[in-house]
């Protein structure tokens, strides 16, 4: 299951995101569950962590912070994309470079 990719974008989409039966991401190389519900609360969501999964409503204003991987690669990727959808969120003013890049991604 790619909980983490799911989290991210179930910040971004409109509605309640329901994350269940992950139990196995908290005995990964980190607490996934925890780590993931940590870093989405950093940077503006609004997520409830359960024992087997994450509970997340959306769409979050996200900002960019630092958050930690808590020693799990898998967590900083997920947050890298997290970091680049939270730039994307907010278009840089008078960019026509940006606006050409958006609209080819």
């Amino acid at each position: 299951m790619n909980c983490r990719f799911s989290a991210v974008a179930g910040a971004l989409a409109d509605g309640k995101t329901i994350i269940r039966h992950a139990e196995e991401l908290r005995v990964k190389e980190s607490d996934r569950i925890a780590a993931i519900a940590h870093n989405l609360r950093a940077m503006g969501a609004q997520v409830a962590e359960m024992n087997d999964g994450l509970e997340i409503l959306g769409p979050a204003p996200l900002h960019g912070v630092r958050v930690p991987s808590f020693g799990d690669h898998r967590i900083a990727m997920a947050f890298a994309i997290c970091a680049v959808c939270s730039l994307m969120a907010k278009p840089l003013s008078g960019s026509r470079m940006y606006s050409r890049i958006l609209s080819r991604i």
